[in-house]
């Protein structure tokens, strides 16, 4: 897997990042009222709220762009599943006669 600085989303969201600095709270629920529904969602015992949060339509498709970029679908599945995440680390040592 590429490091993060090598991904397109990754750098995508870095500008959005230093653009949203001047992103107000309040002015963001006041040019969407709606901005809770759109930005949380439910799923069985728990609730996810991004809405409180520096966030535009923009930063979260760039969000999912970087799930897609580093195949996170796949390693949720390694994960449930029990498989090995990491690759163990090979460590050899020399000990002197």
């Amino acid at each position: 897997m590429p490091s993060r600085a090598q991904l397109k989303s990754w750098y995508n969201l870095q500008t959005l990042a230093v653009n949203s600095k001047s992103l107000h709270m309040k002015d963001l629920f006041d040019e969407d009222p709606s901005r809770a529904e759109h930005f949380s969602m439910q799923m069985p015992h728990i609730f996810l709220d991004y809405s409180k949060n520096r966030i535009d339509e923009s930063i979260f498709i760039e969000l999912m762009n970087l799930t897609d970029e580093i195949d996170l679908a796949s390693w949720r599945e390694k994960m449930f599943s029990g498989s090995a995440l990491t690759r163990p680390k090979i460590v050899r040592c020399f000990i002197p006669p």
